[in-house]
């Protein structure tokens, strides 16, 4: 008997995911309000973003056709959060002290795998908001995704400064879990993943995650032979 099933709609891709949301949320020319970048870090935990709007721009009243095939979402999305992130440095060029610009300039170049320009945007606005915990916890994933997605050193060091900033900071919990396990400590991924959930309001998007990379952690340690 056939299956009468409706099958479920394609899921738009993770990189898709990460430049609208960046393109939508990130910059608001220039309505600074995004608190955390949307994308996923070394910890594989995407950090959801605060709530803005941003208008799109007014399309050219005579569009010129173009030849070829049509680019699709993700290119689409891609080029117009180039173009946006352009004009926010050029704004910045003329307002240096704007510590909220740089912050989302980072975020923006990081959404569009742009590291090195995403670490100097942060070290710019770390320089006017040095205890800023959402900062610093940003460039400590910018820098572990420079070191091939590794956090020892100088991202666990930019990590500590935001937990001592505010210890209950869901994304520096989620990288210094990922620090640990990186480390081959599955019980400190535990405690900081648990810390994290804890923190996390009940209708968070990134308690799911969380709670799936718990579940992955105790079931690896579950598997392994008792010591003798």
């Amino acid at each position: 008997m056939a299956d009468d099933a409706t099958p479920p709609p394609d899921r738009p891709s993770p990189r898709l995911v990460a430049l609208l949301v960046a393109l939508v949320l990130g910059l608001a020319l220039m309505g600074y309000r995004w608190t955390s970048h949307p994308r996923a870090g070394p910890g594989a935990v995407m950090e959801a973003p605060s709530s803005a709007a941003v208008s799109a721009p007014a399309p050219s009243p005579n569009p010129e056709p173009q030849a070829g095939p049509s680019p699709n979402p993700e290119q689409q999305a891609q080029a117009a959060l180039i173009a946006l992130t352009e004009q926010l440095a050029a704004r910045l060029a003329s307002q240096p002290q704007d510590g909220e610009g740089w912050a989302m300039l980072g975020r923006s170049q990081l959404a569009l795998g742009r590291t090195a320009d995403a670490i100097q945007a942060f070290d710019r606005a770390l320089v006017l908001r040095p205890r800023d915990a959402d900062l610093l916890a940003d460039q400590a994933d910018a820098l572990g995704m420079a070191q091939g997605f590794r956090l020892e050193g100088a991202p666990m060091r930019r990590v500590q400064q935001a937990l001592a900033i505010d210890p209950a900071h869901i994304k520096a919990l989620t990288l210094a879990g990922t620090h640990a396990l990186q480390q081959h400590d599955e019980a400190g991924a535990v405690r900081f993943w648990e810390r994290a959930v804890r923190a996390a309001a009940p209708d968070d998007e990134r308690r799911p995650q969380l709670l799936q990379a718990l579940a992955g952690v105790r079931a690896r340690v579950a598997s392994r032979p008792a010591a003798p």
